[in-house]
């Protein structure tokens, strides 16, 4: 290879490289395409009245000051749900599946603390397994990890337009 061509290669090799540390910063939480994406790591229910209830959703990092309300405007593919002692196989595979459609949603409350968002007295999709009726804690509490831990999917938040003023 003649060192022309050589030099072309590394310029081409080098650009490719530099377009793809921007666009991995621009998707990543500290890049504006992130900035409002969020790992999901953990899901709840608690049954409520009236067949509504509230929706917790644990976050992998702390919510930006900037989102105190808003709304979830979608889930990124890969979305796996584990069952646990609250929550059967089967009752964490329609979880799996239902959860992307609570998409619209208003959040009733995020706690940057406990890195969760809350969706209180919402209407659960038609299928969703309620929580179980005995024991002092109506509710179920499901993973959503991956297999190297890390979140199985994201979710992305439209933060409120009337901002975080009182």
């Amino acid at each position: 290879m003649d060192p022309k061509n050589r030099q072309r290669l590394l310029i081409a090799v080098i650009a490719f490289c530099l377009v793809f540390i921007a666009y991995w910063w621009y998707q990543s939480p500290y890049g504006p395409g992130g900035r409002y994406k969020y790992g999901l790591i953990q899901v709840s229910w608690t049954n409520g009245a009236s067949g509504a209830g509230t929706l917790v959703l644990a976050l992998d990092r702390s919510p930006a000051k900037t989102v105190c309300a808003g709304k979830v405007s979608s889930f990124t593919s890969g979305l796996t749900v584990h069952a646990s002692d609250s929550l059967t196989s089967a009752d964490a595979e329609t979880v799996q599946s239902l959860l992307p459609s609570i998409t619209g949603q208003a959040i009733s409350a995020i706690d940057t603390g406990a890195n969760t968002i809350t969706f209180a007295g919402i209407t659960p999709p038609k299928g969703w397994p309620p929580a179980p009726s005995s024991g002092k804690n109506p509710t179920w509490v499901a993973g959503t990890t991956n297999k190297k831990g890390g979140p199985s999917s994201s979710i992305n938040v439209i933060p409120s337009e009337n901002g975080c003023g009182s």
